[in-house]
C-alpha cells in the first residue's frame, strides 16, 4: 500500500499503446515529431515529453497493457504472469530512458494493466472491463497518498489506443470527484486538464500541436455506484464454471473480506455521503479501513493467480479465468471515502452517538459540493440545536418529542423513507437527543430502527446518479 506522506501537487497521467509498434526487435513505432504547446516546441517521439517540460509534474503515471508482452516475447521469455508484466514494465522504462528528453528526468511509474485482443505473436483472453476496474484501484491507491498536497491532475490521451483513453479518463474523473466531494468545504478542488495532440499522418516528421480537450476546476461528477445487498463478490469466473465458483468461494482471502466488511453498512455509508446524511456517515463508518485496503490487494492477487500463461514458439497465449465485478469498484470507493474522511480527521471511527458539533463539521467539509444538500443539512442541524437548547433534555429523548409532537410507540417504529431523505437523515421519529455532561448536544439513531435507516441510506445510491 502506498504511503500518504508523498508530496505531489501536479500529477500527469497517460495511457500508452506500444511505443515500438508490433515488435520490439523490429520497431516501427512512434516516430520523431515536433510537438508544439503554448508557443514552445520539442522534437520527441511522445507528447508526454513536451508536457513534462511545460507542466513540471511531481509525478507521472503511465498506464500500459500487459498485451505489450506480445511485442517483446522470445524463446527465453518467462511463463509466470508477474514475470511477464515485469518484462513489459522494464522495456517501457528503458524506452523512456533512451528515447525521451524531459520525461526521463521525472519521477515516473509504469502501471501494467490487463488488456485483451489477438495479436501477431499472441492472444489475450479476458474481460475488457478488467482494465477499468484494475486501473481504478491502481490510480486510487497512489492518489490517496497525494491527497493532502494534490492540486492538479493532467491527462494526456495522445498515445492511448482502443478502450484505454475512455476508461482511463473515466477512472480518473471518478476518483478526482470523490476527492473533490471531501475537499469541497476547503474550496481547493483538484483541477483536471485533458490533452490530445494532432494525429500523425504518414511517415514524415510533422508539427503536431497539443490541444487542451477539457479543463475543469474543479469537477463534480458523482461516481457510478450500486448498492451491494448480497454477499460481496469482487471477482467471479469469466464463464459458466461451477467448479471454479466453488474453488473461488473457498479462497481464504474472499472469506476474510466477507468477515471484515458488512456490505449493507458499507452501502449505507456511501449512500449517506452522496445523499447528505451526516449522522449516518458516523453511524455506518467502515471499521478496519487498513484491513479493507489489504483485502482489495488480496483480491487483485487472486485475480492474477487465476491467469494462465502459455509461451511457445515466440508466441504467448494468456487466459484470465476470473473477471472483476462492480463489487470490486464498490470496495475501492468505500475505501477511498473512508480513508479520506479519516485523513481529514473529522471521523476516526464508527460512533453510535456523537456531538452535534461533529455533524456541523461534516456539513462544512463534506456537503458543500452540492448546494441543496448543504442547505438541507444546515437547516436540520439548526432546528435540532434551537429546540434542544430550549428544553432540559438530560436523558435520551426522541427528537419528535423535543419538537413538541405526540408520538406513540407504533408511530416511532414507522419512519417514512421520503421524510428520512427530505430531512438529511435527521428525521424526528428515528433520532434521539440529549444534553451531555459538558452541555454539548448529543445525537444518535434509535437502535431498534437501524435496519430501516440502513435501507433508507441506500435508496439514493443509484447506478447513474450524477450532479
Amino acid at each position: 500500500m502506498h504511503s500518504t506522506d508523498q508530496r505531489v501537487e501536479k500529477l500527469l497521467v497517460a495511457p500508452w499503446g506500444s511505443p515500438w509498434g508490433s515488435s520490439r526487435k523490429y520497431p516501427r513505432g512512434w516516430n520523431l515529431q515536433t510537438y508544439i504547446y503554448e508557443d514552445d516546441s520539442l522534437q520527441s517521439r511522445t507528447s508526454l515529453d513536451m508536457l513534462a517540460r511545460k507542466l513540471r509534474p511531481d509525478k507521472v503515471l503511465i498506464v500500459v497493457l500487459d498485451t505489450l508482452a506480445t511485442t517483446i516475447i522470445n524463446t527465453g521469455s518467462k511463463r509466470e504472469y508477474l514475470e511477464l508484466t515485469d518484462d513489459v514494465r522494464d522495456n517501457v522504462e528503458r524506452y523512456i530512458e533512451n528515447e525521451t528528453k524531459e520525461l526521463k528526468n521525472c519521477d515516473f511509474e509504469i502501471i501494467v494493466a490487463p488488456g485483451v485482443g489477438r495479436f501477431r505473436n499472441g492472444v489475450f483472453k479476458g474481460n475488457l472491463s478488467d482494465f477499468y476496474y484494475f486501473t481504478c484501484w491502481e490510480l486510487a491507491k497512489r492518489m490517496v497518498g497525494f491527497y493532502r498536497s494534490l492540486k492538479e491532475v493532467h491527462l494526456d490521451l495522445t498515445h492511448g489506443i482502443n478502450f484505454m483513453p475512455t476508461l482511463t479518463y473515466l477512472s480518473l474523473k471518478e476518483i478526482i470527484s470523490a476527492f473533490n466531494i471531501l475537499r469541497s468545504g476547503e474550496n481547493n478542488g483538484i483541477k483536471f486538464t485533458v490533452y490530445n495532440s494532432d494525429p500523425v499522418v504518414g511517415e514524415e516528421m510533422q508539427k503536431l500541436e497539443i490541444h487542451v480537450v477539457e479543463k475543469s476546476e474543479p469537477i463534480w461528477f458523482v461516481p457510478r455506484l450500486k448498492v451491494v445487498e448480497s454477499s460481496i463478490t469482487p471477482v467471479c469466473p469469466s464463464g459458466k464454471n461451477p467448479e471454479l465458483w466453488q474453488k473461488l468461494n473457498s479462497e481464504k482471502e474472499i472469506a476474510r473480506l466477507r468477515k471484515i466488511l458488512n456490505c449493507k453498512d458499507a452501502s449505507a455509508f456511501l449512500g449517506a455521503i452522496l445523499n447528505g446524511f451526516p449522522l449516518a456517515i458516523v453511524s455506518f463508518f467502515p471499521e478496519n479501513i487498513r484491513c479493507l485496503g489489504e483485502a482489495i490487494e488480496d483480491i487483485v492477487s487472486i485475480f492474477i493467480r487465476y491467469i494462465d500463461v502459455n509461451v511457445k514458439d515466440c508466441s504467448v497465449t494468456l487466459n484470465r479465468k476470473l473477471k472483476f465485478t462492480e463489487h470490486f469498484k464498490f470496495l475501492v470507493f468505500v475505501w477511498i471515502f473512508a480513508r479520506l474522511l479519516r485523513l481529514t480527521e473529522v471521523i476516526k471511527c464508527r460512533l453510535k452517538e456523537v456531538e452535534l458539533e461533529v455533524l456541523k463539521v461534516l456539513k462544512g467539509k463534506v456537503f458543500k459540493w452540492n448546494n441543496v444538500l448543504y442547505s438541507v443539512v444546515g437547516t436540520e442541524i439548526w432546528q435540532i440545536e434551537e429546540h434542544v437548547k430550549k428544553r432540559n433534555v438530560s436523558d435520551w429523548t426522541l427528537l419528535a418529542r423535543v419538537f413538541g409532537r405526540k408520538n406513540d410507540q407504533e408511530k416511532k417504529k414507522s419512519v417514512h423513507d421520503r421524510n428520512f431523505l427530505a430531512h438529511a437523515g435527521l428525521e424526528e421519529n428515528c433520532v434521539e437527543v440529549k444534553i451531555g455532561d459538558r452541555e454539548e448536544i448529543m445525537v444518535r439513531y434509535c437502535e431498534e430502527l437501524m435496519n430501516v435507516i440502513r435501507e433508507y441510506c441506500c435508496k439514493g445510491l443509484i447506478e447513474a446518479r450524477r450532479s
